[in-house]
C-alpha cells in the first residue's frame, strides 16, 4: 500500500532526480525516488554480504551484523 509522503528538496536533489529520470526513462519524480531507494537498497544489501564475511563495524561502533 502507498502512502503520501512529503520531503524537502533542494536544488541538487532535483537534479538528481532529473538525471535519473532522463537516464532510466522514468516518467515521475515519485517512481525515480522509489527506483533510486530499491538500487541503492539493494547495493547496501550486497555490500552487506560481502563485508560480514569479515568482521566489518558500522560508522556507529555496532557490527553491520547487529544491524
Amino acid at each position: 500500500m502507498k502512502k503520501r509522503t512529503t520531503i524537502y528538496l533542494d536544488e541538487q536533489d532535483r537534479f538528481a532526480i532529473a538525471t535519473l529520470r532522463e537516464y532510466y526513462g522514468v516518467t515521475s519524480d515519485s517512481d525515480v525516488i522509489r527506483l533510486a531507494l530499491r538500487l541503492l537498497t539493494e547495493q547496501v544489501k550486497g555490500k552487506h554480504e560481502q563485508e560480514t564475511e569479515g568482521t566489518t563495524k558500522h560508522a556507529s561502533g555496532a557490527s553491520l551484523s547487529d544491524a
